[in-house]
């Protein structure tokens, strides 16, 4: 593959960044991406147990979409800094449940270094009401 190469951060579901997303992101860079999981919970909540956790988490971040926004934006970030692999016009984000609703909200919430946002399976019913007259990312759920 000819560098830079498109890129996409994928976002994880309810139970955090663990071998789920990760191999979905092996997959994607054998097929010519740069890929990675972002980290939204923190270094340690790579996997998420409990039931009752995972609703608190969910419940942390729904509530807080502020926060949400900046740790999807700070996962975005991470992936520019390998600007000599990566087409930084050219960066994508997707999500499946809980990263499908941070997807949209990226989106709602004005995020600009997505060219493509991608909602599996996101929940619409928590989310705040558009916060920008014009989507930038293209949004597909």
């Amino acid at each position: 593959w000819t560098r830079p190469l498109p890129a996409v951060v994928i976002l994880p579901d309810w139970d955090g960044a663990n071998t789920y997303e990760q191999e979905r992101a092996t997959a994607l860079a054998e097929l010519g991406y740069v890929a990675m999981v972002a980290d939204i919970y923190g270094a340690d909540l790579q996997y998420v147990e409990s039931m009752d956790d995972r609703m608190a988490l969910v419940y942390q971040y729904a509530s807080n979409p502020d926060l949400y926004f900046s740790r999807i934006q700070k996962a975005i970030d991470q992936i520019k800094l390998l600007e000599d692999d990566v087409d930084v016009k050219e960066i994508a984000i997707a999500g499946y449940c809980f990263g499908g609703s941070g997807a949209v909200l990226y989106s709602f919430f004005g995020g600009t270094d997505a060219k493509v946002a991608v909602a599996f399976h996101g929940s619409l019913s928590s989310l705040p009401p558009l916060q920008v007259d014009t989507i930038v990312p293209y949004l597909l759920m």
